[in-house]
């Protein structure tokens, strides 16, 4: 008897600890969160050299953004890696951690910056995906395998994989999930696999978070049978849902409100708590699909006034810091009004709420579909305007859904979602890879 009542004393002892690193998931402030992707170098390519994205020490110590996610993984099971991840960070590293492993990279300079970040306060998490990575999960025991691969590389120190880890002795915050290609399947094993290992390591309480398209339920993350979110979404922190390059925009009255409503109640329906739900936004008129997706400051203020004190709201994420450091307004960098609406806003407990007011009187129109342009953008691509209709031999409704090489140029591609067409741009010096399906360096691309 008394070993079993041992054995109860340390599994209830053992929930307890679980339970008070999960506390971050909530907050690590007193008020709600300023949330930035950055290592795309998204704006570079506009601005010049001159304004390309800072360096991650430098934007830890000159803004005020609580959270930043550096992006991206972009493969998750490369054989050029050995079956590892691979990375991008556009211009911010290119140094392969060794000859065996060519698109693992080792980069000092994002390590400063983790630390700096920490140093202040800021968490640090690793995303993985982005609009050209596929996200595939072939099986259930890969998607175990990948989470204890970025749990290895990113997070806890000691492990396998010591030698090769990208950012040193650096410990990440956690792991971000921007899933925009692939298949849906597993993300839940994947979620509750890397909870598991997270859970498990005593050191220090690690974010799991999301960034899923605004429409309702996600294509990819869900909620809905078979995706991460309706079988793991308990177990994830935070969402920053893309409010752009969708109908559900914030500048589209009730059609934002409406899709906000789903994601607040959503997240209030999972037990024993969901995901802080947070509004995500361009930094700059280009750095979305359109320029109607950007609300300047007076527009964000009226926006997010009108929904910052809903249950379950979280914050703000933007696309990107280097588009928000290129988008200076009356001496301040646009993050800075951002964070000037979160002041004063306290975390509430997420309940079920009433829908939230229309942010606009004006109806909108009817909602096209979905699409999955950008979010955080891929592997440093510059997004443009919806285009025309193509006028050359490429066809979206002959080609279908997915990512498909632009046949004129081959800098280019085209996504084709519902039978529309996007034609996006990589990052200058790279090339869209047909096999991969991700931007990638010019001597592994035939064109």
């Amino acid at each position: 008897m008394s070993n079993i009542f041992s054995f109860i004393v340390v599994f209830l002892f053992s929930i307890g600890v679980t339970w008070t690193l999960r506390v971050p998931r909530s907050t690590f402030s007193g008020r709600q969160l300023l949330v930035g992707y950055w290592g795309q170098n998204g704006a570079g390519p506009a601005n010049g050299p001159a304004n390309y994205e800072k360096s991650l020490p430098e934007v830890c110590r000159t803004t005020k953004y609580d959270i930043l996610a550096v992006s991206f993984v972009i493969v998750f099971f490369d054989p050029r890696n050995k079956g590892l991840p691979a990375l991008n960070f556009a211009y911010h590293c290119e140094t392969s951690v060794s000859p065996e492993y060519p698109f693992l990279l080792r980069c000092p300079k994002i390590e400063e910056g983790i630390l700096e970040c920490q140093k202040r306060g800021k968490k640090v998490l690793m995303s993985i995906g982005g609009a050209t990575g596929d996200g595939t999960l072939p099986s259930a025991d890969q998607a175990r395998e990948l989470a204890r691969t970025l749990f290895d590389l990113f997070l806890a120190v000691g492990n396998r994989y010591q030698d090769l880890r990208p950012f040193g002795s650096a410990v990440m915050d956690g792991i971000d999930l921007d899933i925009e290609g692939g298949n849906k399947k597993n993300y839940g094993v994947f979620i509750e696999e890397l909870r598991t290992l997270m859970d498990n390591d005593p050191s220090k309480g690690y974010l799991i978070t999301g960034a899923p398209q605004c429409p309702f339920p996600d294509h990819f993350l869900g909620p809905g049978p078979g995706t991460g979110l309706e079988e793991a979404g308990h177990l994830v922190d935070h969402l920053y849902i893309q409010f752009y390059n969708n109908y559900c925009h914030t500048g589209a009255g009730n059609w934002f409100t409406d899709t906000l409503d789903k994601w607040l109640k959503f997240a209030s329906s999972k037990t024993p708590r969901g995901p802080l739900i947070f509004i995500g936004l361009p930094a700059a008129t280009k750095g979305a699909s359109g320029a109607h997706f950007y609300r300047p400051p007076a527009e964000l203020t009226k926006m997010y006034q009108a929904v910052k004190n809903l249950p379950g709201i979280g914050g703000i994420m933007l696309w990107d810091v280097s588009w928000d450091q290129n988008n200076v307004i009356s001496g301040q960098r646009y993050s800075e009004y951002a964070f000037k609406e979160l002041g004063g806003a306290i975390l509430p407990p997420a309940t079920t709420s009433a829908p939230p007011p229309p942010v606009s009187t004006q109806a909108p129109p009817p909602p096209p579909p979905p699409v999955s342009t950008q979010a955080p953008t891929p592997p440093s691509p510059v997004t443009t305007q919806a285009p025309p209709p193509p006028t050359g031999p490429f066809s979206c409704e002959s080609a279908g859904d997915g990512l498909h090489p632009d046949p004129s140029d081959c800098s280019k591609y085209i996504q084709c979602f519902g039978g529309r067409q996007f034609n996006q741009s990589c990052a200058g010096g790279l090339l869209f890879n047909p096999k991969t399906k991700v931007c990638d360096w010019p001597q592994n691309v035939q064109c």
